[in-house]
């Protein structure tokens, strides 16, 4: 499997996670980082030795770049992504996907015209105690499955604040 090279916008707690993860992972190289707060940026960039743009267009036009985690509060999904499809970048963007449904669709539309891949990072199923319930069930081994409920417990993240659990989950 060859090496992606990619980017992440916006560093807070998610693109911080996204950064971590790519700079593990045998088949990504993370060439670079954007965030408009300078400290965060500063503590991503040392961490992983990776380039840090200050501008999210800056790092758009790095031709190094093939794909992007698209990483900022949801209200500004739709801009960030429309801008990374235009500059023909592949884009991994956190849930939810947009703010409204209609600014998902005009998104998902440019991708497929531009011919990138975009998706939404709904990673709940990596998730090893969700792997280890589908195992269960799959193998029958915890019989025959009448119902099932989950409740993921912990405090309300305060990443979601500008959307709210409920649109976060939704769209």
């Amino acid at each position: 499997m060859r090496t992606i090279n990619v980017g992440v916008i916006g560093v807070g707690a998610m693109g911080y996670n996204h950064a971590r993860v790519y700079s593990k992972l045998e088949n990504a190289n993370l060439v670079a980082v954007a965030d408009v707060v300078k400290p965060t940026l500063d503590k991503v960039v040392k961490k992983y030795k990776t380039k840090g743009y200050s501008e999210i267009e800056d790092l758009l036009k790095d031709p190094e770049i093939e794909a992007v985690s698209v990483c900022v509060p949801t209200t500004f999904h739709h801009e960030v992504v429309m801008e990374a499809i235009k500059h023909g970048k592949h884009v991994l963007v956190e849930k939810p996907i947009a703010f409204t449904a209609e600014e998902a669709e005009e998104m998902i539309e440019a991708a497929k015209e531009a011919g990138v891949k975009l998706a939404t990072g709904h990673v709940e199923r990596f998730n090893p105690a969700v792997q280890k319930a589908k195992e269960l069930i799959e193998n029958e081994g915890i019989g025959d499955l009448v119902t099932m409920s989950a409740k993921r417990v912990g405090p309300f993240p305060p990443r979601i604040k500008d959307v709210g659990v409920a649109i976060d989950l939704a769209i």
